[in-house]
């Protein structure tokens, strides 16, 4: 594929401005959408809701108006230049994959897909020639090629593009620039961010982070959370009760504490990226399979009615009742700041079993009781950090006016 094209720079990014049509788009591009087998995808799957809307106006506008342009990544490696001048020049692009994937779609794909929804639906019809009409449609698209060491660049254009013009959670973004920061081996990142990352990954799987890692962690003790911290909010069709964010967040003042220790006891300035990754994967399984499970065991050996296990599929087995409160911010926050203050006036650290001993003595004289926990019980709208700091007092005995109302 051969294209005349613009180019231009911002910073020492490269950019390519040009024209595709409808078919020479949808049959050299794919978008990066996030799964558990594609975990450096950073987009959400297709909202059926929001294509479906785009095709209605399709069916109703005769000459459909789209100005915006499609922003394309592509492999820099795959981009040769055949003639150049100080404007303009002829690109030829070199597609080597058997899938025709050559450009990845950052920004567009509900644009795309929505016209490849409506021809679909024309074939039925046999309208044959409002079909080739849509295939040659038009688009302004502009091209970013990127090193394929320098990924994270696009993850990095496609939050700014989502988190500043549109209304959507950037979970998956913020789970992919880490992945990315991973790959490319990036030593200068957010460490709580990284151990975070991890954690919730081996909770959700039930495994440790690192595949490669020897099993010498006990995943046959009950984990509620196998399968339930949603990493694509905006997908109606994951399962979980909590998103990755919110439970990020909820266990951010835990990991700091453990990174800062070991960030303070460590010369880090010569460590190798393979060292470093190494010993945050070995503080990450720690604290989730020695402390956040086990904590969360006892949570639910105290409030056993707040939870319900349930077998999606033959695959998919879960673990939570999201009638109640508890695996929601008002169960997370408090009992994971109960965690982290008993953490912060214990004298060793890593004294796993000293610390649950703890949490589990305050869980046993605590007057909380099942019904507390119930959606329009004791702790409707307590969903601030006034709201939390209260539940957590209430959990500890500290206050118990709000049971008594």
């Amino acid at each position: 594929m051969n294209k005349d094209v613009f180019k231009f720079k911002q910073g020492d990014q490269v950019f390519y401005s040009t024209v595709f049509n409808f078919d020479e788009i949808y049959n050299n591009s794919f978008v990066s959408v996030y799964s558990r087998k594609n975990r450096l995808g950073y987009q959400r799957a297709l909202n059926e809701r929001h294509l479906k809307k785009i095709v209605m106006s399709l069916k109703k506008d005769n000459s459909p108006i789209s100005p915006t342009s499609i922003l394309l990544g592509i492999d820099s490696e795959r981009v040769i230049i055949e003639n150049e001048y100080e404007v303009t020049s002829n690109l030829k692009f070199i597609n080597c994959n058997e899938n025709n994937e050559l450009f990845r779609i950052i920004d567009g794909q509900h644009r795309i897909n929505s016209i490849a929804r409506y021809i679909e639906e024309l074939i039925l019809k046999e309208k044959f020639e409002d079909i080739q009409k849509l295939k040659n449609y038009e688009f302004s698209v502009i091209i970013m090629p990127i090193e394929n060491t320098k990924r994270i660049r696009e993850v990095e254009v496609f939050q700014s593009i989502n988190a500043k013009a549109k209304p959507l959670k950037t979970d998956l973004t913020k789970l992919a620039l880490i992945r990315y920061q991973e790959m490319e081996r990036i030593n200068s990142i957010d460490y709580v961010s990284h151990i975070t990352n991890r954690i919730i990954f081996s909770l959700n799987d039930n495994a440790p982070y690192n595949e490669d890692d020897t099993p010498i962690y006990d995943t046959k003790q009950i984990n509620v959370w196998k399968n339930a911290i949603i990493v694509d909010v905006n997908n109606d069709d994951e399962i979980g009760i909590i998103g990755y964010s919110a439970f990020s967040k909820s266990i951010e003042p835990i990991c700091k504490f453990y990174s800062d220790r070991y960030i303070n006891t460590r010369n880090i300035e010569n460590i190798t990226y393979e060292e470093f990754d190494k010993e945050l994967n070995l503080i990450s399984n720690e604290l989730t399979f020695k402390l956040i499970i086990p904590a969360w065991n006892i949570i639910r050996e105290k409030w056993q009615k707040c939870f319900e296990q349930k077998h999606i599929n033959l695959d998919t087995e879960v673990f939570y009742n999201d009638n109640y409160y508890l695996q929601k911010n008002m169960g997370l926050r408090p009992l994971h700041q109960i965690i982290f203050e008993i953490i912060k006036e214990t004298d060793d650290l890593y004294n796993y079993q000293e610390i649950l001993r703890l949490f589990e003595f305050k869980l046993v004289k605590s007057p909380v009781s099942n019904k507390d926990w119930e959606k329009a019980e004791t702790f409707k709208g307590l969903s601030s950090e006034s709201g939390f700091k209260l539940i957590k007092d209430v959990i500890l005995g500290n206050n118990n006016d709000l049971l008594f109302k």
